[in-house]
């Protein structure tokens, strides 16, 4: 990755992950791990634990149904921290830690990436195959209702983080180093603009449950199944490091996903990072 983005000197890249880390957790990572005045540039992807994802994918799509009704009251749960004042200050809290860690300049930002729906946009015949699969041995089965309760909540999130982006835009006007452009880049890869201006979702035609496909593990769905597994090897030769197989994080992007996040991020760097100099 060092290597592939659009700068002129030689790039260094530190890479500081939280799995599972919440908007508290990632502020003190932020001012524990972050240097002063290192980074150019930061890029982090930050809210969905905030709702409990972790609870939401084993109480949804994982546990069996021994106790009905849980998978619901997560989701509302979910909703309601997400209604919550304090979703948007935790989150705003990072990101005043993460720029008091740059140089008060506008060539010092920070690309806050969201979230994808699981599952096809689909709900219809052309998916109804998914209704009896499960990612667990017997329950839950992913029927349309459970898979468009699951995209439905997706998109709240990433509703709610642009609101929670925009808010946080609006507050620094004035200060010198966001008056020629914000420092602050949100990208929700399920809402991107193509040149004709045609909105479209980096996943498309790769996430779970897609028409044409007949499995929960094909190879063209750009996240992990649970228990799934992908080429160490090659994720070893790509990005230089790789958790093992048994470690890998089901519902997270596979190797082929983060190249595709990778390229709208290379694609947003050259968009919105002002000219050197």
């Amino acid at each position: 990755m060092e290597a592939e983005f659009p700068f002129k000197v030689t790039n260094d890249l530190d890479f500081i992950a939280c799995s599972g880390g919440t908007s508290p957790d990632t502020l003190i990572q932020a001012r524990d791990l972050i240097q002063q005045d290192r980074h150019d540039f930061m890029v982090m992807t930050l809210g969905g634990n905030d709702i409990g994802f972790a609870d939401i994918a084993i109480e949804c799509l994982v546990k069996a149904g021994i106790f009905p009704g849980d998978c619901d009251v997560t989701l509302a749960k979910a909703n309601a921290l997400l209604a919550a004042p304090e979703f948007e200050t935790n989150i705003h809290a990072v990101y005043d830690a993460v720029f008091a860690k740059m140089k008060d300049d506008r060539h010092y930002q920070l690309y806050h990436i969201f979230y994808h729906r699981f599952f096809s946009d689909q709900l219809n015949e052309a998916t109804d195959w998914c209704n009896s699969k499960t990612f667990a041995l017997v329950n839950p089965r992913l029927s349309r209702a459970l898979r468009g309760k699951m995209n439905s909540l997706a998109d709240a999130l990433n509703k709610r983080l642009e609101e929670v982006a925009a808010n946080y835009i609006r507050k620094q006007q004035g200060k010198a180093s966001w008056s020629q452009g914000t420092r602050l880049i949100a990208i929700n890869p399920d809402r991107l603009t193509n040149d004709k201006g045609e909105t479209y979702g980096l996943f498309d035609g790769h996430r779970f449950c897609e028409p044409g496909t007949d499995n929960l593990k094909d190879p063209s769905v750009w996240f992990f199944a649970t228990l799934a597994k992908d080429s160490l090897e090659r994720r070893q030769e790509e990005e230089g490091f790789a958790l093992p197989e048994f470690a890998t994080q089901s519902f997270h992007p596979r190797s082929a996903g983060f190249r595709a996040i990778k390229r709208v991020l290379q694609e947003s760097l050259q968009k919105n990072r002002p000219a050197e100099g």
